[in-house]
């Protein structure tokens, strides 16, 4: 009995030890792959048409990798170094992405991404879009638009470039079928070619067309053109043709870097009520309450002149010069008032060369000259005058009224006059009259001097005393 218990004991441990022999766990159960690569793959899903040198699936995660892809989907064409195709069919782009949209835009990033539910094309690393077409380049940090390009929006870093002007910003935003950028915050201003005419400035608000290369400036601005600064706080400018408007506090200025003592050129400031001007001719009309101050050196002597300009309407006229922009002509209208080295010219119609230093007044002209001895009015329709060499010819009218410093007053009419302001001199033709507190005196002409008050008469003369 006991032989046969044994031998069920052992044939069990037999087939136990058999069970485990055959039947024992792995050592471990390996994970299957869900990646699964293809070589020189043409991949068309939802519209996508992809090919690509690699072809990477992840199954687990429905992610598909693409390597030196190039991607079209309807218009739009795309190429990346790596491509990241997810669940939703987004793409991912990254590394040396060029991008065509079919309809005359073209861009580059680093890094960029496409939402085709959204139709969203965006980059937070930047992007450059460029139109050959419409000769424009825009770029930024921040980088959203659809496939058509048929708005931009932009933040960080903008730089819209466009038939040779710059302008950069903080924010901004392009609409296509108008073809007009709005930029705010930091905004700058810059010509495109430093080898040609500098234009540099600041803004904060602004708006740019690039079809017609308007800028509309609604913020204080200021904006360097060679030297010449314009300021104001509302500016029209077509890049085109270089015309200027400023319609709000409008200021510009002439400075020259190299000082008065060294350079015979003009600094000057000019205000008004409204500008309007051109930077290609450099020529600027100033609308109501027009002011100017010029600082200039004389060249005979080397002193320094102040001359100030008063008007409703004063045009004034810039040459380049080999240091900058000077000033060469100014043309005056309604109330012009000139003073510069005690000489006052009044009139509603006149033009001054101040390379010749000439002065040509046209209507209801007046000039006052001052010294310590008193002061000169001039009177006439017109009148021509060579302010360095203070000598000045009137005609038509002529009325030339000396006030001296005790009082006494001289008055001379005639048919034209003129007069030496070095020499203190007045010569009058034609029907002249002279009157004092003690004669009148006609006669063809006279020459009648300031410092002696004496007077010379020549042709018929008849002298009438006063009586006390």
């Amino acid at each position: 009995m006991k032989k046969k218990i044994l031998y069920l004991l052992g044939l069990v441990g037999v087939l136990i030890l058999g069970y485990f022999n055959y039947y024992k766990e792995e050592e471990g159960i390996k994970e299957v792959s869900t990646k699964i690569e293809t070589i020189d793959v043409n991949y068309t899903s939802l519209g996508y048409k992809i090919k690509a040198i690699k072809q990477i699936d992840d199954t687990k995660l429905n992610i598909t990798n693409f390597e030196n892809a190039e991607i079209n989907f309807k218009e739009m064409e795309l190429k990346a170094n790596n491509v990241l195709l997810d669940s939703a069919k987004n793409i991912f782009l990254e590394n040396n992405i060029y991008g065509n949209n079919g309809k005359n835009w073209e861009f580059t990033s680093e890094k960029l991404s496409y939402n085709q539910l959204k139709d969203l094309l965006s980059s937070d690393t930047g992007v450059k879009a460029f139109n050959k077409k419409e000769d424009l380049e825009i770029q930024s940090k921040i980088f959203r638009t659809n496939k058509n390009f048929t708005y931009i929006e932009l933040n960080e870093d903008i730089v819209l470039e466009n038939q040779g002007l710059i302008l950069k910003a903080d924010k901004g935003r392009y609409t296509s079928s108008n073809k007009v950028m709005i930029l705010s915050k930091n905004g700058i201003i810059e010509s495109s070619d430093s080898r040609e005419d500098v234009l540099q400035g600041k803004f904060e608000k602004g708006r740019y067309n690039s079809k017609t290369g308007v800028l509309e400036i609604f913020s204080p601005f200021e904006i360097n053109y060679n030297g010449v600064i314009l300021k104001g706080k509302e500016l029209w400018y077509n890049n085109l043709s270089k015309e200027i408007k400023i319609d709000q506090e409008p200021e510009i200025y002439l400075k020259k870097d190299s000082g008065l003592e060294k350079y015979e050129g003009k600094e000057g400031k000019f205000s008004s009520d409204k500008i309007q001007g051109n930077l290609k001719n450099m020529v600027f009309n100033f609308l109501g309450n027009a002011k100017g101050q010029i600082i200039s050196l004389e060249k005979q002597t080397n002193k320094k002149i102040i001359s100030s300009y008063k008007g409703n309407n004063l045009k004034v006229y810039l040459k380049k010069e080999k240091s900058g922009y000077d000033i060469s002509e100014i043309k005056g209208k309604e109330k012009v008032v000139i003073s510069r080295d005690n000489q006052v010219l009044k009139s509603d119609e006149i033009y001054i060369n101040l390379y010749k230093n000439i002065a040509f007044g046209e209507k209801d002209n007046e000039i006052i000259l001052k010294d310590s001895k008193g002061e000169t009015i001039i009177i006439g329709d017109k009148f021509k005058g060579y302010l360095d060499k203070k000598v000045f010819n009137s005609v038509g009218n002529v009325k030339i009224e000396n006030i001296g410093k005790n009082g006494k007053t001289t008055v001379i009419t005639g048919d034209k006059g003129i007069v030496d302001d070095t020499k203190k001199t007045a010569e009058i033709e034609g029907n002249v009259k002279l009157e004092n507190d003690e004669l009148i005196c006609t006669a063809d002409k006279v020459i009648y001097n300031k410092l002696t008050n004496k007077v010379k008469t020549f042709g018929k003369t008849l002298v009438n005393y006063k009586s006390n």
